[in-house]
C-alpha cells in the first residue's frame, strides 16, 4: 500500500450558502477551512501520473466542497517524494477570497504562503 498526501481548502457549504442567501457574501469569496489528509492508494509502487489522476479523480467528485486541492507528495515502498511542481493543484476558478470566519484572505496569498507556486491574472485568476 502507498499513501498520497493532500493539502486542501475546503468550503463550509451551510455557511457559505447562508452568507450568500442573506447577501453577505459577493460571488467569489467564500468560508474555508484548510486541512491535511492523507489517501491510501492500492498500488505499493505508485508513480506521478497514478497520483495525478488520483487527485484529477478525487477533484472531480468532490468539486463542489473543494476550494483547492494540493499533492504535497506521495510515499511508496517506503520513500516518501515531495511534489516540487509536478503536479499542480486543483482550484476552483470562481474563488478569489476565503474567509475562516474571522478574517478574510485572498486565495492568491493563501497559495503564496504555503509556498505554492502560481501566477495571478490582469482578472485576478490563478494559473498554474
Amino acid at each position: 500500500m502507498s499513501e498520497i498526501h493532500f493539502m486542501g481548502i475546503f468550503k463550509d457549504d451551510k455557511i457559505d450558502s447562508l452568507m450568500h442567501a442573506v447577501d453577505m457574501f459577493e460571488k467569489g469569496k467564500v468560508i474555508g477551512h484548510t486541512m491535511k489528509f492523507s489517501a491510501t492508494h492500492k498500488n505499493p509502487r505508485l508513480s506521478w501520473n497514478m497520483v495525478k489522476k488520483t487527485m484529477s479523480k478525487i477533484a472531480e467528485q468532490k468539486a463542489d466542497m473543494l476550494i483547492m486541492l494540493h499533492v504535497e507528495g506521495f510515499t511508496s515502498n517506503g520513500e516518501t517524494r515531495l511534489n516540487s511542481g509536478k503536479i499542480n493543484p486543483y482550484v476552483d476558478p470562481q474563488v478569489r477570497i476565503v474567509s475562516d470566519g474571522r478574517k478574510f484572505y485572498m486565495l492568491h496569498d493563501m497559495l503564496k504562503s504555503m509556498k505554492i507556486d502560481h501566477e495571478i491574472t490582469q482578472d485576478m485568476y490563478i494559473r498554474f
